[in-house]
């Protein structure tokens, strides 16, 4: 056996490696390559063996990214119960006061009594305290406490000659503990190579390498634990993980991973959930256009585009530092041309977990006011859809008609329908429920039953048997997919760079699951990340030159095939784009007007006086019979720091463009209401509360403009009330709803009410627990 040279190479190299040739497969019996120390490989000799399978990178990542997780701190949720950690630190001082007063006799009142309520007030500290923290936080707090203890106990704070020494050894500990924590994956490799803690059996079977799968095991010995493993199961590519791959660690904490793999190492997206926990996680890519410095000052630089992935928490412990930005390809800076989207799109930079996937969700509404069909994801001008259940291996005879009639949708469905296919296994199902789930649901969060429990090669191969059609729905012909022709479009506030707004997106992405054909894209701008650059940031909203970056990046995207954009503005970022909107206005094709479009009376332009932004263009001038024009199907502004008045000069116009305008305002936000202290200016986001004045002050109909207060939302937000809806669920959902359902407010009745011409959320305060 040779062995296989696995040297530590950097992420970014064996990231944009390129790989030629695939790995060859040895005869059946021949030995199993050797990797280095600290995996010691055995193979059966009955089982097909794999030429030069390597897992030690993979192996070790994995394991990085567990530690990273099991040591790092939580938001606020305790990760542990408290009272354990009380009870332990207040035995430990009834120690130390038994220790002091029947050991070391101290039991003069003047002198200790002070010493003794610090201990005891430490001592609580310390309880209450370390659950809400990581591990290693815990053990620092441990270090520092148990310092404390000795230094009163053996009174070290009546001998000043042993301060210093006492101070270096303590130190020293919590050096070597912090050294340990950092290299902790260096750490555990030399003890694993040392003691041979490791085995790993090469599983390779027949069925499996037909398909291009082939399944890895490593074994785990513990001292004090059940031994554990860790299993692959994908493709191998030079020995390595590469392509749609399964990793799953049955120790505590670990990952069960599935999602794309390049070169060894999980890239996103991806979903992860850990072993014996209720923490799940979720990566994701993002297209995103900068043309901002990044730093504390202002600073612009060309416009560049790049693909970034952002993994998030999205259910159980929420852990501090997450979400967590890579980037993966980019910046690349745009000199000429309008390619480079078209071509990260075009060459999988950007791509879905779910892009693979089986349709088995259809979402049909009527839009009342264009009098047709929306349905998600597809695009038709038929007034009938059918939709059938068919499977990978034969196409079902079950169809259902939908029409619609006028304000409503008629579902006919005949009396019984059996449905006998292979991969229903001849459930029969009443379609009127139009029900086949299976006995036992599974979900991608959930394994099933013994799924880490080992099997053996001939288990594997018996119990993969023959593969049945997987179900979906399908439409017919007229009916067609919109691809890769949807987008939505985020633009960020003060106070952000670049990796700020990805993870601000990709925290909304990922707990919003949107569907696969709606691309997510960024645009950052310099909006400075310190908070006393306010003005010079507003002023650059206003810039021209960078105003022309956003209209390119938006061109670059309407050359790369996107056809629909919705744009989500926050704060600072509606300034930005309604500053931006003149010059972009050309970009866009005017929607048409409706019969009982409330909007179709333009007078109340004469009673706002001027154009405005406008100039001598006038404010409806656009693309309507272009057909390279976008549409520009929802415009979200979330508590926009924006002037009044200039809003209602602007709106006549984006309406010309856009059908859905809503804005979410909290009026608890104290951003907005120190950003009118400093510019004496009303703000869009604090003054839409009484749209009805408004309108009547300044003559104009708003009837068409959607506005959300979100006053009633009390989960998931800080004291300023400005930037939760990334992480509100409530507000996910509804906006989720506004941008792929593509319903106005009135439409979503299941968690929105009118009152005085303002939507309002139903929802039960936090503080009401029972009823």
């Amino acid at each position: 056996s040779r062995v296989v040279d696995t040297s530590w190479s950097s992420m970014e190299t064996i990231l944009n490696s390129a790989v030629d040739d695939p790995p060859s497969i040895q005869e059946e019996g021949t030995p199993l390559v050797l990797a280095p120390a600290g995996l010691s490989l055995l193979a059966d000799k009955t089982i097909v063996s794999f030429d030069a399978v390597n897992l030690e990178d993979t192996y070790w990542h994995m394991k990085a990214r567990q530690w990273s997780r099991l040591y790092r701190s939580t938001y606020g949720k305790a990760r542990s119960w408290t009272y354990n950690f009380v009870i332990f630190y207040m035995l430990v001082y009834i120690v130390y006061l038994l220790l002091q007063l029947e050991y070391f006799y101290k039991d003069d009142k003047t002198s200790h009594t002070l010493e003794y309520i610090l201990m005891g007030v430490l001592s609580l500290a310390a309880g209450y305290t370390s659950p809400t923290f990581g591990g290693f936080v815990r053990l620092i707090v441990f270090e520092c406490y148990a310092a404390i203890y000795f230094f009163f106990l053996f009174d070290i704070v009546s001998k000043p000659g042993l301060y210093m020494s006492v101070g270096c050894s303590v130190g020293g500990v919590i050096f070597l503990t912090v050294v340990n924590w950092m290299f902790s994956n260096i750490v555990l490799r030399a003890w694993y190579s040392c003691t041979g803690s490791l085995t790993s059996e090469i599983v390779v079977d027949s069925d499996a390498r037909e398909e291009g799968i082939h399944r890895c095991e490593i074994e785990e010995t513990h001292l004090f634990s059940p031994n554990t493993k860790c299993i692959y199961e994908g493709p191998l590519v030079n020995g390595k993980p590469h392509g749609i791959g399964t990793w799953i660690d049955t120790s505590y904490q670990g990952d069960f991973l599935r999602g794309y793999w390049s070169h060894g190492f999980p890239v996103g997206p991806f979903e992860s959930v850990e072993h014996n926990t209720r923490n799940i996680l979720a990566n994701l890519r993002i297209i995103y256009g900068t043309n901002g410095g990044g730093g504390s000052w202002i600073t612009k630089k060309p416009l560049s585009v790049g693909v970034g992935s952002i993994e998030t928490c999205v259910s159980g412990n929420f852990f501090k530092g997450y979400p967590m930005v890579s980037h993966l390809t980019g910046p690349i800076e745009c000199k000429k041309g309008n390619r480079y989207l078209k071509d990260l799109i075009d060459g999988k930079h950007y791509i879905h977990l779910d892009d693979e996937k089986s349709m088995t969700t259809i979402t049909v509404n009527v839009d009342k006011r264009h009098k047709k069909l929306n349905i998600t994801g597809f695009e038709s001008t038929a007034s009938s859809v059918t939709i059938s259940l068919t499977s990978d291996r034969r196409t079902r005879d079950t169809r259902r008609p939908v029409r619609p009639a006028k304000p409503e949708i008629i579902l006919e469905t005949p009396e019984d329908v059996t449905i006998n296919t292979d991969a229903l296994d001849n459930i029969k199902s009443d379609t009127k429920a139009f029900s086949s789930e299976p006995k036992k649901k599974l979900t991608p969060h959930t394994p099933p039953p013994n799924f880490f429990k080992p099997v053996s090669p001939s288990q594997s191969r018996s119990k993969r048997g023959k593969k049945k059609g997987n179900l979906r729905l399908e439409l017919d012909s007229e009916w067609k997919p919109v691809g890769e022709t949807e987008a939505l479009l985020f633009i960020h506030g003060f106070y952000h760079n670049l990796d700020d707004s990805l993870k601000r997106f990709g925290q909304f992405l990922a707990l919003g699951h949107f569907p696969p054909y709606m691309k997510p894209f960024v645009f950052n701008w310099p909006a400075s990340t310190n908070p006393l650059m306010f003005f010079c940031a507003s002023s650059l909203a206003s810039d021209n030159n960078t105003h022309r970056d956003l209209k390119k990046f938006i061109g670059m995207m309407r050359h790369a095939g996107i056809k629909t954009l919705h744009v989500m503005c926050h704060s600072m970022g509606s300034r930005f784009f309604l500053r931006s909107w003149p010059i972009l206005r050309s970009l866009f094709a005017r929607r048409p007007v409706l019969d009982n479009d409330s909007f179709s009376d333009y007078s109340a332009l004469s009673s706002l006086g001027s154009y405005g932004n406008y100039g001598n263009h006038g404010p409806f001038q656009g693309n309507s019979l272009n057909p390279d024009s976008m549409v520009l199907q929802s415009l979200t502004f979330l508590n926009p720091e924006y002037e009044l008045d200039t809003f209602l000069n602007d709106y006549i116009d984006v309406r010309m463009f856009c059908s859905q305008v809503t804005i979410y305002s909290d009026s608890r936000d104290e951003a907005l209401k120190l950003a009118y202290s400093l510019t004496q200016q009303r703000q869009l986001g604090m003054s839409v509360f009484n749209k009805q004045d408004i309108a009547k002050e300044y003559n104009i109909n708003l009837d068409e403009l959607d506005v959300v207060d979100t006053g009633d939302l009390d989960r998931n937000m800080n004291d300023d009330f400005h930037g939760y809806f990334n992480i509100n669920k409530t507000m996910v959902e509804d906006l989720y709803e506004l941008i792929v359902t593509r319903k106005r407010a009135e439409e979503r009745t299941s968690r929105l009410k009118l009152n005085n011409g303002i939507y309002r959320f139903t929802i039960v305060p936090s503080s009401v627990v029972q009823v």
